[in-house]
């Protein structure tokens, strides 16, 4: 499997290297991850996870690593293959190699993606969160072109005013001329 950060930014890990330890938290907790799980792991030295943290406790506590940890988990992603080409070159899309997922002690865990997805209840959830953001963001783009807009027909009737006035100006400029 290949792993990659999902914002295409430079880490001080390798994506293959903490996506591989992510599996293996996944692996020694029933297949979800804790935030918890993964700041436990990653007090080990050795690992890859390990220089993604900040753990001197002057300048971040534990709740600060779990945040990092969550980062952490919510950025690493996987290339899947979904077909071929004419060609039969492979198409590959890029997804978060683990899925947030809330128990029902309302807790938040990670699970693979992969496997949520073959999961009709764990599928739909995380459709349904899916279907909201994008509704979120459609409501976003609908108020910021509102915004856009009356700005625009503000600007353009401050626009129309000041050449408005200029025209007056030249008016009296001319009178005063003659």
């Amino acid at each position: 499997m290949i792993y990659q950060w999902r914002d295409g930014g430079s880490h001080v890990a390798d994506a293959q290297d903490v996506g591989m330890e992510l599996d293996i938290v996944a692996e020694n907790h029933n297949l979800k991850i804790h935030a918890a799980d993964v700041v436990e792991y990653a007090k080990d030295k050795k690992t890859a996870l390990h220089d993604l943290f900040e753990w001197d406790d002057k300048k971040a506590g534990y709740e600060y690593r779990l945040t990092q940890a969550r980062h952490i988990v919510r950025h690493v992603a996987v290339i899947v293959e979904v077909g071929k080409t004419e060609m039969g070159q492979p198409i590959e899309v890029s997804i978060r190699k683990y899925e947030t997922i809330r128990e029902s002690d309302h807790q938040n865990v990670y699970m693979d993606t992969l496997e949520v997805l073959a999961d009709e209840d764990l599928k739909i959830e995380v459709l349904r969160k899916v279907r909201s953001k994008i509704e979120s963001a459609a409501n976003k783009m609908k108020d910021y072109n509102s915004i856009i807009d009356y700005f625009s027909e503000e600007r353009q009737a401050t626009l129309f005013g000041m050449v408005e006035g200029m025209k007056e100006e030249e008016k009296k400029l001319e009178k005063a001329i003659v």
